[in-house]
């Protein structure tokens, strides 16, 4: 039996979608050759890896995915990732776990430093070998002093049950002179003083109980709390 035309007619549309098909899977090895080409030619490297790197995520989107959580949301280091990281390379290195610690929160990040690695007992006379920590910080700070909001620098006694005025009077001093003494210290190593400020919040933020002798050590602390800009809190909330 003769063919219709119109069955004819439908086979040759779907040969040629076919070969449309193929041809455009070859069109799109031809133009990545060409961007591979063009990123060798160049004397460059730092732009044949980057060229490398895109043309490997869009052809592994799911791989560019996994980087992508674990750096954030827009593939780079938030500013508390950035400080966490180099701070706690510091505190591995120089064993130093038991007198700092780093609590990070949606406002940012909160550095808290026990007080006897700053200062002699009941005092706010500077150690002298608070010096290193300082600079560490110090040197953080600046790395990322355009990326944050504000630091407070918050000073915090122990309440030793001590109730009357002049008790009451001294734990006020002691937390806010304390700030006061880091905030020189960071501002001598270079911090500039316009996102600082300083509290003293006697013993009435503690984080451990004042009933032992540990606890208590625990709320003798200066804490160095780094805030988030804005952008990045609401990037982080997304």
């Amino acid at each position: 039996m003769r063919r219709s035309r119109i069955e004819d007619e439908e086979e040759h549309s779907s040969s040629s979608e076919r070969w449309l098909l193929t041809y455009s899977d070859m069109i799109t090895l031809l133009l990545a050759l060409f961007i591979i080409m063009y990123g060798m030619s160049a004397v460059d490297s730092t732009k044949v890896q980057n060229l490398s790197k895109e043309f490997e995520q869009v052809l592994n989107p799911s791989d560019n995915k996994s980087e992508t959580e674990e750096t954030g949301t827009s593939g780079t280091y938030t500013t508390v990732d950035k400080i966490s990281k180099k701070l706690n390379n510091y505190i591995s290195k120089n064993k130093l776990s038991s007198q700092v610690s780093l609590v990070e929160s949606d406002a940012g990040i909160n550095i808290q430093l026990k007080d006897s690695l700053l200062f002699q007992p009941n005092t706010a006379d500077l150690l002298d070998e608070q010096s290193p920590i300082i600079q560490e910080i110090s040197g953080v700070l600046s790395l990322v002093y355009d990326e944050i909001d504000h630091v407070s620098i918050i000073g915090n006694t122990a309440d030793v049950g001590n109730r009357d005025r002049y008790n009451e009077e001294d734990a006020w001093r002691l937390s806010a002179t304390r700030a006061l003494k880091v905030l020189t210290l960071l501002t001598d190593q270079g911090v500039k003083p316009d996102k600082l400020s300083i509290e003293g919040h006697s013993h009435y933020s503690p984080i451990a109980t004042n009933k032992t002798s540990e606890g208590r050590a625990k709320n003798r602390r200066v804490e160095i709390m780094i805030y988030k800009n804005s952008s990045e809190k609401n990037t982080s909330q997304q």
